[in-house]
């Protein structure tokens, strides 16, 4: 059996523009820092090798320490590590990867054509995008002879046409791999085979922005003779979360946050009907126990109160309304009534109408 740790989409140095100077040089080192979870999960797992599939580097400007973090992170990882460069970090003159030497057990793919190397039991195949060039698994076939081949790659699966789509489903299938270690897609997918290879991206390691929301983590893959079973490894790593909540529920908002929600960056939103809340003290009563915290008011204001005796469209709507409700037949009947009479007022003011 062969056990590998699948990570991709580090996006190492990533600007964090997002947030205050201070806290984007703060969410840099922690990038930084969680680097150490590679060779941790190695060593625990007892992995025999390590596919990272591309966009370490958020650009091509990295940062001393970056460079030194990883470098130490790839060492302490003990086995074969094979990177395979994506599009934030394409193979090129002034590429991250080839401004300096690399630990002996790190392998870099430098060529849009697919390379294999040979580690005995398994090989390990790959290729990376080289500045607008993009690698492709057209073509490609693991031979027969009974061993395990992998292969990591940068990119898309799909049938439509896409600058980043290194394969289509039927090549994946003619592939013949044991397993397709895949990354660009930010969002962890669950496994997917086609014809016997299997193929999964773990999503980014660490969320960037609210865009990338809840936890994140890396793949840890066991491939046997006649199975491929693959487990999701949460990483410890500050969380982006989206909570919606009811104006009418402040006053529970901060027992709904979780105990280390100190770590975590949150965004929410306060919706319902109801005054407009004072957001100043509420933002100031979140600050501390929070990472950072946007608000975001999406209430609405109180229906105005109409009467039937009003001379307008909506008095005239409320009389129609109350004269169905005299001849209703039960109880369920005016209720939708009830309803359609507070749909309908929503817009007469211009609102958006939702159903409850």
């Amino acid at each position: 059996m062969i056990k590998l740790l699948h990570a991709a989409d580090l996006h190492l140095d990533s600007p964090f523009s997002h947030l205050p100077p201070e806290q984007g040089a703060r969410r840099r080192q922690e990038q930084r820092e969680y680097l150490a979870l590679l060779p941790g999960l190695c060593q625990k797992e007892q992995c025999d090798v390590v596919l990272l599939a591309g966009d370490l580097f958020d650009t091509r400007q990295v940062y001393r320490e970056t460079w030194q973090a990883l470098q130490s992170a790839l060492e302490a990882c003990q086995v074969p590590v094979f990177l395979a460069p994506g599009n934030h970090d394409a193979i090129g003159p002034d590429s991250p990867y080839c401004k300096g030497s690399w630990p002996d057990n790190v392998h870099i793919f430098t060529s849009t054509e697919i390379e294999t190397v040979d580690l005995g039991a398994f090989t390990v195949s790959g290729a990376a995008f080289c500045g607008s060039e993009l690698p492709s698994l057209a073509g490609y076939t693991a031979p027969a002879d009974g061993r395990t081949h992998l292969m990591v790659l940068h990119g898309e699966v799909s049938n439509t046409e896409s600058p980043y789509r290194t394969a289509t489903p039927a090549q994946v299938a003619a592939s013949k791999l044991s397993y397709l270690a895949l990354g660009h897609i930010h969002q962890r997918g669950a496994r997917r085979t086609a014809t016997g290879t299997t193929y999964a991206w773990p999503g980014c390691m660490m969320g960037r922005g609210f865009d990338e929301t809840g936890s994140k983590g890396v793949y840890l893959v066991e491939v046997a003779e006649s199975s491929v079973q693959v487990r999701f490894l949460h990483c410890s790593a500050p969380r982006y979360e989206i909570l919606d909540v009811p104006v009418t529920e402040l006053d529970q908002l901060c027992a709904r946050l979780p105990a280390d929600s100190r770590r975590h960056h949150y965004r929410i939103r306060l919706t319902g009907i109801g005054p407009a809340p004072d957001l100043a003290p509420l933002q100031r009563k979140l600050a501390p126990l929070t990472a950072s915290v946007q608000l975001e008011d999406l209430t609405q204001a109180p229906l105005r109160q109409v009467t039937a005796q009003e001379d307008t469209l909506a008095g005239l709507f409320v009389q129609q309304i109350q004269a169905a409700m005299e001849t209703a037949a039960d109880d369920a009947q005016r209720e939708t009534l009830t309803l359609a009479m507070e749909l309908g007022l929503q817009a007469l003011e211009g609102r958006e109408v939702t159903l409850p």
